[in-house]
């Protein structure tokens, strides 16, 4: 592999590219001229000089744009690849695991083995599996969208008032059932990136917050500008993480999920898809937090068109 990667990187120089091609040619040249007597050599060495010279390093540029254009395609493949496999076996338990409970408390109350109290709990568990899975499908088919072009990514300027609020509006019933207290500042501020994307992040954030943060709690969300980029904050009160749980947040090619302070569950997939929409952005996400402290969750991204 470290030889195919020398080669590539010669190949793909148009310096380097350039200097060679001369010396090939002025030495075939050269040869030439022991075998040709030639009327005008001196205009034969100007033209096996110039002409590669000339035509060499665009052509190095070309191979390079192509080389990179094939792996990043290769990596989107293999990424691609790994979140179908991941993607497959979740849904073959988290989708099984609740229809079989629910066929099962069905055929108890068909049969008449259930007390009312009995099925009041088990549909209150059923509830909460159904709503997990809810909220994997709904990012998997933000995401599958997303993977088919059906709804390519489009960069634009937008308010990002909107989309946080009403993601807001979208976990008021779960925010209320936990009494947990939401602070909004400064919401008036504008982004460059795709608009659906920024709604899909925001969204996986403010529910871990609300998963992580105890009742009675505090959520803040506001925005700050710093050099040029528009932070996009959602700090809570919950139990925080250490460095290690940190860096493996924040690692898209991992999917972490842990329990939240009402057993609520997850997948890991949301945050981890997050991860790549925000570099597809040229944003990142940052967390600042320690255990027993809460959280600062911060989807950083550009206020104005970068160049890729």
């Amino acid at each position: 592999m470290q030889r195919n990667f020398k080669w590539e990187e010669y190949l793909t120089n148009p310096w380097l590219m350039g200097v060679v091609s001369v010396i090939l040619s002025v030495s075939v040249y050269g040869l030439i001229l022991l075998f040709v007597d030639l009327q005008e050599p001196m205009m034969g060495l100007y033209m096996s000089t110039i002409i590669p010279a000339l035509v060499a390093p665009p052509i190095a540029i070309l191979i390079r744009r192509s080389v990179r254009q094939v792996k990043e395609k290769n990596r989107e493949l293999a990424e691609l690849n790994a979140t179908n496999k991941k993607l497959f076996s979740l849904l073959s338990h988290d989708l099984r695991s609740p229809i079989a409970s629910l066929k099962s408390v069905m055929d108890l109350l068909i049969e008449q083995r259930l007390s009312e109290e009995e099925a009041r709990e088990m549909f209150k568990d059923l509830s909460h599996k159904t709503e997990r899975v809810l909220d994997f499908l709904n990012d998997i088919l933000t995401w599958s969208l997303k993977q088919s072009e059906l709804k390519p990514m489009q960069a634009d300027y937008f308010q990002v008032k909107d989309s946080i609020e009403s993601i807001l509006e979208l976990f008021e019933d779960q925010r209320r059932a936990k009494h947990i207290n939401l602070d909004t500042q400064n919401l008036n501020e504008a982004v460059f990136a795709d608009k659906d994307s920024f709604a899909f992040v925001f969204r996986n954030v403010y529910h871990n917050a609300l998963k992580f943060t105890p009742d009675g709690g505090e959520i803040q969300v506001y925005t700050e500008v710093k050099d040029g980029k528009l932070h996009t904050v959602v700090a809570d009160s919950g139990v925080g993480m250490n460095d290690e749980t940190i860096e493996t947040v924040l690692n898209p090619e991992k999917w972490f999920s842990t329990k939240g302070t009402h057993d609520e569950s997850g997948t890991g997939f949301g945050i981890s898809s997050s991860l790549n929409y925000l570099r597809d952005n040229h944003g990142e996400l940052r967390i600042e937090s320690e255990p027993g402290k809460g959280s600062r969750f911060i989807i950083v991204l550009p206020q104005v068109a970068e160049m890729a």
